[in-house]
């Protein structure tokens, strides 16, 4: 019998490292949704600012899954539909966990209730408050990030309850106040990836496959 720890999954699944690089992957993917509000004239128009913050959030979402398809993220991914096939979001899958990406308006909060987290929340996150021999089961976690309008100031990483109501105690992580792990000693900051023209390029090529449901 042994009683599961969250905070230890989560540690064991997304070490400080993996942390770093989804804060650096996010600021990349707000840097882009930057330059397509440019390219992009509706973006920038009073109409487009309502779909701004859904939009963003596709991009960081695309930016992951392209990092997971170069083998620069340790995961997989699948992305799913409701019953009535009229919405979609994407499923990251790592050893022990399901988890996905939300961007939300103030630090802490969980975002909406949606169908799919109760459900991944209800059939995963028992577990975790009980006693057990043997569970094969992923749990569920959501990273959350805020705000593409007004720049990313918090991102946070943790386990919600059965009810997908608050996150379980000592399980969320607020990585923007952790120490980044560096690639160059004397860094003091988030190593970020230059955002050149052929990085926009390939950028907006994934994201016309994730929009048409083409890509892998």
């Amino acid at each position: 019998m042994e009683r599961v720890c969250g905070k230890e999954l989560l540690e064991q699944d997304f070490p400080r490292k993996i942390r770093t690089e989804f804060v650096r992957t996010i600021k990349q993917s707000y840097k882009i949704v930057k330059v397509l509000e440019g390219d992009w004239d509706y973006l920038g128009s009073v109409l487009g600012k309502n779909i701004i913050t859904s939009f963003s959030n596709v991009v960081v979402e695309c930016e992951f899954m392209r990092k997971i398809d170069e083998g620069e993220l340790p995961f997989t991914y699948k992305i799913l539909s409701n019953k009535a096939s009229t919405h979609f979001h994407t499923e990251f899958l790592s050893k022990n966990f399901i988890f996905t990406i939300s961007q939300i308006d103030k630090n802490g909060k969980l975002p909406r209730k949606a169908e799919f987290r109760i459900n991944n929340s209800f059939n995963n996150q028992l577990p975790l408050l009980v006693e057990k021999e043997s569970f094969s089961e992923q749990y569920y976690a959501i990273l959350t990030h805020g705000k593409y309008i007004k720049g990313l100031s918090f991102s946070n990483l943790g386990i919600p309850d059965e009810k997908n109501g608050r996150w379980l105690d000592n399980c969320l992580m607020r990585l923007m106040s952790e120490p980044f792990v560096m690639t160059e000693p004397e860094a003091d900051v988030v190593p970020e990836e230059e955002i050149t023209e052929e990085r926009i390029v390939s950028a907006k090529e994934y994201l016309r496959k994730r929009m048409l449901g083409d890509a892998k």
